[in-house]
């Protein structure tokens, strides 16, 4: 259950951890049991610093623990040029003009 009478939902009503867990667990294994591949995980754990994750920013990451800077910054260069490149398609697409 969340509230979404703002921008961000507020979870403030919803039940308690000994209810919900138990019924979380249990909507997760009747979707593992129709057939989906459903992966799970605690909340605020420590993920480490596994950085192999098939993204920019892990590649990104992954370069500058090697210490091949240059590497990291041709793909923060890339990134920030496909993020520029997207906000500029979505300044032109929207109706709304986007404020920094």
């Amino acid at each position: 259950y969340a509230d979404l009478k703002s921008r961000r939902p507020g979870f403030t009503g919803a039940a308690k951890p000994d209810i919900a867990i138990p019924l979380y667990e249990h909507f997760c294994q009747k979707c593992r049991d129709e057939g989906f591949n459903v992966k799970t995980g605690v909340f605020g754990a420590d993920m480490g610093t596994n950085y192999d994750m098939g993204t920019m920013v892990g590649y990104i990451y992954q370069y500058l623990e090697l210490g091949q800077t240059g590497y990291a910054y041709a793909g923060s260069l890339l990134l920030f040029i496909i993020i520029m490149i997207i906000t500029a398609i979505n300044l032109r697409v929207s109706k709304k003009r986007v404020t920094y």
